[in-house]
């Protein structure tokens, strides 16, 4: 499936200007500044150039037009993509019959209707094996070898990346995929990750091996690597049990020795019993002792209350009485009970309530001597407590020191050995310790070396899958030959000035053009470079005759002023002539323009004469970028 361009239009209504291109062969002859570029231009900005219109297509034409549309013929079926810069919020638009769409979408609809595959990944390097990135192969970096600008007669593309025209003329050639760059790129980041993973590993063992030698020489263990450890680890544990059997043995010995004497237990116990009981029975007297002085200082305090209170009697006895110190009533003036509680009937007199005072306070001083008389003998028998409590614990102490004299008498022959074991299994309680901490540094390698494996598998995987292809890469070797061959038909074929510069071919493995076996950058000057790219152009048109449905034609070529480098108007006319032809037999389309008319065996079916000279028809330089985002 090709691309034919219909017509393409610079403004609307009666301002407007436009142009319809022929079916196969169409000349716009003008010369300098006539205008030939810019309609060119034009196509190439509806077609999705990113660039602001005024770059894109001139600063004058974007001041004058407001709107630029192209039609398109795709299959036989016709659309109208259209630019609207001057409107607000559209400069970056690209609408296709009246839908919307983003630059990078459009490249996405464009190839999908050509039935061509969108989003293609390509390796972002020469080699798939050295690039770190994938990038799109998106229609504006296709186009660019359609399109070949005035400023672009020197090399396959303006600004081009070597690796974008490798995978371009692949991906015309249906080779891109058949030859499995991707995979390889893919199988070549699969081979770091293994390589990155080794060296890690490698790294890990090695520090983890001198650390682990530094440390086990400090703890006095004999081990020389992280693969050892967990052996060793086994071995000092064992070590540690047979240790703790060695030292149960041993006191089980000690214990069953005819020297220990058991009834000092007894007596021991004995003692402690009644050291337990003293020391209760102290306990006991003294709280009572206690519960006797406090009781008795609660009636030292009764008494001297009641002391106070009969010293007042004397100095409040104008004070009315309004109780009965008798009865404890109160009492209210009556008239028949003057001098009288009314209440009881006694007489309220300073004298009563004396005596009340004088009894209550010889009740309080009875019990305050039976209080102390009951300290004092609370007292003594404290003392006596005492006396016996200590008895109590110095015959348990005594009783203490015969044991451990017995029990000194029994371990002696022992303490070495145990001591000798306690030091042994602290020493290697530490050193276990510490190797088990080395355990984190076994699990990480352990870690890599599952991260290995798995990237392993998956390498594997990749390079079987890119074996697989080896089928495959005849058919893009044979497609690589044919293609040669397409382009060396059009140079040996050229009569005015006949090639001398040898055969073209186009080498599979990188998509080098060699001429004669050298680079044919090396082989060709300025004047053969711009016949060798019109044979380019020649063999991209054939691609369209091709019985093979993994090709991509794009059908199309559109020649921006061919009279480069000082080549002869004849050469340049009998080249065109040659691409005019092409087009015809084969259905696809040339677009050419020059600066003035070539005598012509096969002229074009359309001729577009442009003789006004407006003097802002500039050269451009084009800089279009290679970033997708921009693409």
């Amino acid at each position: 499936m090709s691309v034919r361009v219909v017509n393409v239009t610079m403004g609307e209504g009666d301002n407007a200007l436009s142009l319809e291109f022929g079916q196969h062969a169409s000349d716009v002859v003008g010369p300098r500044n006539s205008g030939k570029t810019t309609w060119l231009r034009v196509i190439d900005y509806c077609l999705g150039d990113s660039d602001p219109v005024g770059k894109a297509v001139g600063p004058d034409v974007a001041d004058v037009f407001g709107t630029f549309r192209l039609t398109l013929e795709i299959a036989g079926t016709r659309y109208q993509i259209e630019r609207r810069p001057a409107d607000y919020g559209f400069a970056g638009r690209i609408f296709v019959d009246g839908s919307d769409f983003s630059v990078r979408d459009f490249s996405t609809w464009i190839l999908q209707t050509l039935g061509w595959p969108p989003g293609v990944q390509i390796p972002k390097a020469i080699r798939p094996e050295n690039a770190s990135e994938l990038t799109p192969l998106t229609f504006r970096t296709l186009f660019r070898h359609l399109y070949r600008k005035e400023t672009s007669w020197a090399d396959f593309a303006n600004n081009e990346w070597e690796h974008h025209r490798r995978a371009v003329l692949r991906y015309f050639l249906g080779a891109l995929d058949a030859e499995g760059e991707i995979a390889e790129f893919y199988a070549a980041r699969a081979e770091r990750a293994v390589e990155a993973l080794r060296e890690r590993i490698d790294d890990a063992v090695t520090t983890s091996n001198e650390t682990i030698r530094s440390v086990s020489f400090r703890l006095g263990v004999d081990l020389q690597s992280a693969a050892q450890l967990q052996d060793t680890i086994r071995s000092l544990n064992a070590r540690m049990t047979s240790l703790g059997a060695e030292r149960l043995e041993i006191e089980a010995n000690v214990t069953a020795a005819d020297s220990y004497h058991s009834e000092l237990n007894d007596e021991y116990a004995a003692a402690a019993q009644s050291l337990s009981e003293a020391v209760t029975a102290q306990e006991a007297i003294s709280g009572t002792l206690r519960d006797y002085a406090t009781a008795a200082a609660a009636v030292e305090a009764d008494l001297a209350r009641l002391e106070r209170a009969k010293s007042a009697v004397g100095i409040f006895a104008d004070i009315p009485v309004r109780q009965c110190p008798a009865c404890g009533q109160g009492i209210e003036e009556h008239p028949d009970h003057e001098g009288d509680c009314y209440v009881c009937g006694q007489a309220v007199t300073e004298d009563l309530r004396h005596r009340r005072i004088e009894i209550e306070q010889s009740t309080l001083r009875e019990e305050l001597a039976d209080l102390r008389q009951q300290v004092d003998r609370t007292r003594l028998e404290e003392e006596r407590s005492t006396a016996q409590t200590i008895e109590a614990r110095a015959a348990v102490d005594a009783i203490s020191r015969r044991i451990s004299d017995a029990r000194k008498a029994v371990l002696a022959p022992h303490v070495a050995r145990l001591q000798g074991l306690s030091a042994e299994v602290a020493s290697i309680q530490q050193a276990a310790n510490a190797l088990e901490g080395f355990s984190v540094v076994t699990t990480r390698i352990e870690r890599l070396r599952s991260e290995l494996a798995a990237a392993q598998t998956q390498r594997d995987k990749l390079v079987r899958a890119n074996l697989e292809r080896d089928t495959m890469r005849a058919a893009a070797d044979q497609r690589c030959e044919r293609f040669a061959g397409e382009m060396n038909t059009f140079l040996l074929g050229l009569q005015r000035e006949p090639w001398q510069f040898g055969t073209v071919h186009l080498r599979p493995t990188d998509m080098a053009f060699l001429v004669e076996g050298e680079p044919w950058e090396d082989r060709l000057g300025g004047e053969t470079r711009v016949v060798f790219l019109l044979a380019y152009h020649f063999a991209l048109l054939r691609l369209t005759a091709w019985d093979d449905p993994a090709v991509r034609a794009p059908g199309i070529a559109i020649l921006d002023n061919p009279i480069q480098h000082g080549v002869p108007d004849l050469v340049v006319a009998e080249a065109l002539d040659r691409l005019r032809q092409c087009a015809r037999v084969t259905g696809t389309q040339l677009l050419t323009t020059i600066a003035r008319s070539l005598p012509s065996s096969v002229p074009a079916e359309t001729i577009i004469l442009l003789d006004q000279q407006y003097g802002t028809d500039e050269d451009l330089v084009d800089d279009d970028s290679d970033d997708p985002a921009s693409s």
